[in-house]
């Protein structure tokens, strides 16, 4: 009889308790979400992405679109970007020694001081590109379009430049062209803010 009041007591006891704190359970723990997930790359659209810590290496950047995107200080020599978009990206500290960008379209490109040795530049799209300070030996650009580009000061003599667009192209007394390369004169390379033709008709 005793054991009976004294459990009969105890559960009194646990019910004026529950009782007192508004009859609320305690509230289950929140679970743990894991890490942030991060917007997937699409590796065939990295427009406007900043890429400065994504291995591109390890990606297929054939006709990829990189236009706008950030690649400060990325280092893409010896990687195949044929095709590959960069319109208007940023790529001051850029490095491109040794890259494969046959057909690709580089407008607008902040190159200067850039390594692009040895690189394949062939009939890239190159127009508006500054290559003030880079280094070019070993480059190939046959056919590239370099309307409207900066070679100011720029180091061509070891680089092949047959049938490449230079009209409106930004040259001075420092700029150095492969030997016997006589294409400015024709190209309508604007020398010191004067059309290299116009200058050599002048000097006639």
């Amino acid at each position: 009889m005793s054991s009976r009041v004294s459990s009969l007591a105890l559960g009194l006891a646990w019910m004026s308790a529950v009782a007192c704190e508004g009859g609320r359970e305690p509230a289950p723990q929140a679970r743990d979400p894991g890490p942030v997930q991060q917007e997937p790359l699409d590796s065939g659209d990295l427009r406007g992405r900043d890429l400065r810590a994504v291995a591109l290496g390890s990606m297929r950047l054939e006709g990829v679109r990189m236009d706008k995107a950030d690649l400060r200080g990325v280092e893409l020599g010896g990687l195949s970007l044929e095709r590959a978009r960069l319109d208007h990206a940023r790529t001051e500290g850029l490095g491109l020694r040794g890259a494969h960008a046959r057909g690709a379209s580089m407008r607008w490109l902040d190159l200067r001081e850039a390594d692009l040795r040895e690189a394949d530049l062939r009939e890239a799209d190159l127009r508006g590109t500054s290559f003030v300070g880079a280094r070019l030996e070993g480059a190939r650009m046959d056919g590239a379009d370099l309307r409207g580009a900066d070679l100011r000061g720029v180091d061509l003599q070891g680089v092949t430049l047959s049938e490449v667009d230079l009209r409106g192209s930004q040259a001075d007394a420092g700029t150095r062209w492969p030997p016997g390369f006589d294409e400015p004169l024709l190209r309508g390379v604007v020398v010191d803010g004067e059309a290299a033709k116009d200058r050599a008709l002048g000097e006639r």
